[in-house]
């Protein structure tokens, strides 16, 4: 969205351009997939939203918790709009992905049996939810596996920080 409205040579149709703007400027509050694992019986170990940047929020909980993650590029969605835009102006999906900000996503991690649980109850809820890699105990080292299997250290993450 941040992308559209400062980039006038865009090529965009109006309806994804109407769908990227209102999700940049109208972004919809996660409160029912918060209620769901907030009433799940499964232990959320973790939670942030996504107003940073995916790769900077994970490396926030990663500080805190003194572990790592493996982060799977094949499992990041994207909305059809988005893959679309990016492929008409020959941008790179994953760094916005990565370093984007604003998404307002939650990003949680749970006990790994409890995956099946957690994707079964957003699935009855009629809800999208996406497991993107997992935790590890490597303290700090954030792994992107890449869709052709090569893996790919993340560098201390370049979203948004308030204090600059």
């Amino acid at each position: 969205g941040l992308k559209i409205l400062s980039n006038k040579q865009l090529k965009c149709s109006s309806k994804s351009r109407k769908h990227l703007l209102k999700k940049h400027l109208d972004p919809t509050p996660r409160l029912k997939e918060s209620h769901l694992l907030t009433r799940s019986t499964c232990k959320i170990t973790s939670m942030i939203d996504i107003s940073d940047g995916l790769a900077q929020d994970l490396q926030h909980i990663c500080r805190q918790s003194k572990t790592g993650a493996l982060i799977y590029e094949k499992n990041l969605p994207q909305s059809q709009a988005f893959s679309k835009v990016c492929s008409e102006n020959n941008w790179e999906a994953l760094p916005l992905i990565l370093n984007g900000g604003e998404d307002y996503e939650l990003l949680f991690t749970i006990k790994p049996e409890d995956v099946k649980k957690i994707k079964s109850l957003f699935l009855k809820a009629d809800t999208f939810v996406s497991r993107i890699g997992e935790i590890t105990k490597s303290p700090k080292k954030i792994t992107l596996i890449k869709k052709n299997g090569s893996k790919v250290s993340l560098k201390p993450a370049t979203g948004f920080n308030h204090f600059k």
